[in-house]
């Protein structure tokens, strides 16, 4: 629906919604951005806090995992802000800022996604390969600029020149301005191989080799070495960390999925006629964002040591908050029954003296 009036200046059509159709679903999708803001950027601060704070968990793969959650946190602080309000309102810069940060979104997406397959890649030269050099700190440093310099030319550069300002309903809007059909949807397939399809193809590769890798050295260990204890508990904390990885690449194509499917529809007139393709897109947008906030929970939920840290911390604010409970109510009448036991003990020595 567009609530803009033929005869309505420009100045009042700016302050009017332009993506919802209707005003509750404004409200409602304000709400779900706001807590997928605050989860996400409290959760994934957390992550990258547990890291540099704790010395032992300063390895190649825990600094991946920091990298990840920092495109987790420039999604939540630099696009989503952008894409909530042009979705609403009309856009307020020049066309330069526009192409420069509508893009900027899908650079995040492809460090997310080149972070993902290198920890896949990461467990399984670990696994599948232990004699060969392992990953040391400085190639993961490297790994982390590459990723983010690679993200940058194949996923937001190419944006650049689609994206532009349009007056498609009547209002300033940063769209792309390419409109062939034919380039519209090779860009969208493109974006959906190089961001699911692929991805998903390298990572469950490697999670197969890694699990058939360990479930080969269980089965040796509990069949002959049954003394094994600490191979037995390597190969474990190996499962477990390729099912971590498992649920992130899982969660991360549910999300996306709905958003790349739906905007592959878009171009076709039947589509664009349908009364509820904003809706459709908006919700799916919504999911497709929700994705920056899944990350910690599963890290905190399946990683054995974000896990533990995440209950330290809980630990330590709860006793705070029991100790300055234990001040406020005890304290007080400790004092005043210790001056009572000394002036209860004083009277008893001026007896005995009479």
């Amino acid at each position: 629906m567009n609530f803009s009036q033929p005869g309505e200046n420009s100045t009042q059509q700016s302050h009017h919604l332009l993506t919802c159709v209707s005003k509750q679903l404004s409200v409602f999708s304000f709400i779900i951005y706001a807590a997928i803001f605050c989860l996400g950027v409290s959760g994934n601060f957390f992550v990258i806090f547990t890291v540099f704070r704790n010395s032992k968990l300063h390895t190649p793969f825990n600094y991946l995992v920091v990298n990840l959650a920092v495109s987790d946190m420039s999604v939540l602080l630099f696009s989503l802000p952008i894409v909530v309000f042009s979705e609403c309102f009309s856009w307020p810069f020049d066309e330069f800022l526009c192409k420069l940060s509508r893009p900027s979104f899908l650079t995040f997406t492809g460090v997310s996604v080149c972070t993902m397959v290198a920890l896949s890649f990461e467990r399984y030269q670990v696994v599948v390969h232990p004699l060969l050099p392992k990953m040391t700190r400085r190639k993961a440093f490297f790994i982390i600029v590459f990723v983010w310099v690679f993200a940058f030319f194949t996923f937001g550069l190419p944006r650049f020149f689609v994206f532009g300002l349009t007056t498609e309903k009547g209002i300033l809007q940063c769209d792309p301005v390419k409109k062939s059909f034919l380039i519209s949807t090779v860009t969208k397939i493109i974006r959906l191989t190089m961001t699911l399809i692929l991805p998903c193809i390298a990572v469950s590769w490697a999670y197969s080799q890694v699990m058939r890798k360990l479930r080969n050295e269980l089965a040796l260990i509990g069949d002959a070495f049954a003394s094994r204890d600490r191979e037995r508990l390597r190969a474990k904390r190996n499962i477990k960390t390729m099912r971590l990885l498992a649920t992130i690449i899982l969660v991360f194509t549910v999300c996306f999925l709905p958003f790349n499917v739906a905007t592959l529809f878009d171009s076709l007139p039947v589509y664009a006629e349908w009364h509820y393709n904003e809706t459709i897109e908006n919700m799916s947008r919504m999911f497709q964002v929700s994705h920056s906030c899944f990350n910690p929970m599963i890290l905190c939920s399946l990683g054995s040591e974000f896990h533990k840290a995440l209950k330290e911390l809980c630990t330590r604010l709860l006793d705070k908050n029991l100790l300055k409970g234990r001040r406020r109510v005890y304290v007080l009448p400790q004092i005043q029954q210790s001056r009572t036991l000394k002036s209860s003990a004083n009277t008893d020595s001026f007896d005995t003296s009479l």
